[in-house]
């Protein structure tokens, strides 16, 4: 897989303003479907704080995504 999924985010378009459960949904879906980028930390602290499990991203397994 290619490390952008284009017609994956054509297809799921981030909402305008999400409330913080439709953006833990949206990275949980990009997190498996594309691996452009890391899920950002502000995400995966909502995962965290809520006792959740964060989800396995693409964009770790290949190495990109995070900065630094």
């Amino acid at each position: 897989m290619s490390r952008i999924n284009r017609a994956w985010h054509e297809a799921n378009p981030m909402p305008k303003n999400p409330k913080p459960d439709q953006r833990m949904a949206w990275h949980a879906g990009h997190a498996a479907n594309c691996g452009c980028r890391a899920m950002p930390d502000g995400v995966i602290r909502l995962f965290v704080e809520r006792g959740l499990p964060v989800p396995e991203q693409l964009a770790l397994k290949d190495g990109a995504g995070r900065k630094g």
